[in-house]
Order: structure tokens, then sequence, then C-alpha cells
């Protein structure tokens, strides 16, 4: 919880120096239909804490609407996931700094397996995820940004899970497990242009 919180009181102290910048740059320097990357590490909370990393690859089309392709590294405890989602977001505001929100989905494809003590194997992944996020985005230059977020995200994971008897020695029939999560998101990245 206290790692939440810390979090949390960085991201919240981001914002408000974001939200706080009154100077504006020359508007066709910030928001010209332009090539972005961006790069956000954070949480996944609810249950276990769980990290990821994405790389966002996106085109902005106009002053408050951009879309994305986004791949990265996600841990559940079914395993680790490669997401592979497309984002589209909507800036409220002109100046450099601007609130959005962001609506994502796609699918997760496994990396790894997981494979408990007992020699309990997760394998044949399936799943999906999507969700919603409010946040800010600061700009410091033409090229570089700030960007903070927390939303909501639910993913639908499907495995096979296989077993083995009381002394670990015969496999059992193989179950399928379905996982329904319910999660909240903190992430805070960079994007260049």
């Amino acid at each position: 919880m206290k790692k939440l919180l810390t979090i949390g009181m960085i991201l919240f102290y981001f914002a408000s120096i974001a939200w706080n910048q009154e100077d504006k740059l020359p508007q066709n320097k910030i928001y010209s239909p332009a090539y972005f990357c961006e790069i956000n590490t954070g949480i996944l909370t609810v249950g276990d804490l769980q990290g990821f990393a994405h790389v966002k690859n996106g085109f902005s089309l106009n002053k408050h609407l951009d879309f994305s392709f986004v791949l990265g590294l996600e841990g559940y405890n079914t395993g680790r996931y490669l997401p592979i989602f497309i984002e589209g977001r909507y800036n409220f505001l002109e100046g450099k700094t601007q609130p959005f929100v962001s609506f994502a989905g796609g699918f997760l494809q496994v990396v790894q397996d997981k494979t408990y003590y007992n020699g309990t194997t997760n394998s044949k992944h399936f799943g999906f995820s999507g969700g919603g996020k409010l946040g800010v985005r600061h700009q410091f230059s033409t090229g570089i940004s700030i960007v903070s977020s927390i939303g909501y995200r639910y993913t639908y994971a499907q495995y096979e899970q296989s077993n083995y008897d009381w002394w670990g020695q015969l496999p059992l029939e193989p179950i399928t497990m379905i996982h329904n999560m319910n999660r909240f998101e903190l992430s805070i990245g960079l994007i260049f242009k």
C-alpha cells in the first residue's frame, strides 16, 4: 500500500506542476500532424501488483486526436504476456498541458508459461484486454512530453493447467482455467516527436 501511495503522490506532483504552467508554445509547433513514440511504464493493481512496460508508435491526426499501436510486456499471476493493442486518445486542450482520455484494447500473446513448485504448468494461453484512462500530458519542448495517467483495465485470460496426482508422478487431465480480471492502471511515460 505504501508503494501505491508513493506512486500516486509522484503522479499527482507531476500533474500539478504541469497544470500550473501558464506559458504557451506557438500552436503550429506543438500539434502539427506528426509521428510520435511513447515509452511508458506502470503498475496494474487489485490482487497482485504487476508491472508493465509499453512502447506506443502513433500518429497525431490533429490537435486533439491521436492513434497508436502498442507493444510491450505485462506480468499477470497466470504468466507473462506481450500486449498487442490499438489506442485512441482525445486531448481536451491546446496548450503545453493537456488533460486527455484514452481507450485501448487488443490481444495478449503469451511470452512465458507459469510453472509452479509441484510441476503444475499453465499452457495454451489466450487473452484479451481493454480499458480507458484519464491523464495529463505536459510538453517541455516541441519534441518531448511527459505523460501520467490512471485508468481501468478489464482482462480476460484463458489457459490450460496441467496438474499431477498427489505424489506428483502421474499427469492428470488438463483443466481449462478462465480469469476475468478487473484492474486499475497507474502509468508514467515520455513522448518523443
